[in-house]
């Protein structure tokens, strides 16, 4: 049986009563708070091997099989390997073209996705994860603060997922045109909001709204790169590229 990876705030603030120990939850947990409330991220507590055998079976692998492989060794037992594979297929239905540009040297394109920006490889797996994890029915409210590519990549992969409700901040004169049309033709379950500030001022109030007691009962989550459940996708597109 595979042993669960538990994860812990970075900035250690939190110990378990019991043991004096710094306190670990599953990746569940990690998911839907986003922000550890000490306001440290959360890391694994160990980082799994793939082993040689599986590296030499990559380039035989598309890119939805590696996302499996890779994204499995921090989620099983926490959730099977069928339905990674089938969140993987979902998350990951366009192509991903590694050109040559000569000798030992290659683009890899992660401009390919729903938005054009390399942020759609995280946004997509971050939501097909959610929505499993919440298909029990319980509603979220996930928040993002965005400069522009972020917001679009995360408003685009939510778009429909049942329960969760996206709620984008943008600074209103620091987006190009083609990123505000992008933000604020997304609709259903995704809303746009623009801030008359800068994108560190969405940052603030996306923070603060995480650490408001009162605000709790929302059931606030992040959809920026403070979550794990985002940035443990981003891994894999380096492993396609190997």
């Amino acid at each position: 049986m595979v042993a669960p990876i538990y994860y812990y705030s970075t900035n250690r603030q939190f110990s378990n009563q019991s043991s004096g120990d710094f306190e670990r939850i599953s990746f569940q947990e990690a998911l839907f708070q986003g922000q550890a409330q000490d306001e440290g991220l959360f890391m694994p507590d160990r980082i799994p091997k793939v082993s040689p055998e599986e590296l030499r079976q990559l380039p035989h692998m598309r890119y939805p099989e590696i996302a499996s492989l890779v994204l499995g060794k921090f989620l099983r037992p926490e959730i099977s390997a069928s339905v990674l594979s089938q969140l993987a297929r979902e998350a990951y239905t366009f192509e991903i073209a590694i050109e040559s540009l000569g000798e030992k040297r290659y683009l890899m394109r992660l401009d390919q996705g729903p938005t054009a920006s390399f942020k759609d490889f995280a946004a997509q797996m971050l939501a097909r994860l959610m929505g499993y994890f919440n298909r029990n029915g319980n509603y979220l409210n996930l928040l993002v603060a965005t400069s522009g590519d972020t917001g679009s990549a995360i408003g685009r992969a939510f778009q429909g997922i049942p329960g969760i409700f996206v709620y984008i901040l943008y600074p209103r004169q620091e987006v190009s045109p083609k990123q505000e049309a992008q933000l604020t033709s997304i609709n259903g379950n995704v809303r746009a909001v623009s801030v008359d500030g800068k994108f560190d001022d969405c940052q603030k109030m996306v923070k603060s709204a995480f650490l408001d007691p009162e605000l709790r009962l929302f059931h606030l989550t992040s959809g920026n790169s403070i979550n794990i459940g985002r940035l443990l996708p981003q891994m894999v597109y380096y492993f396609y590229a190997y």
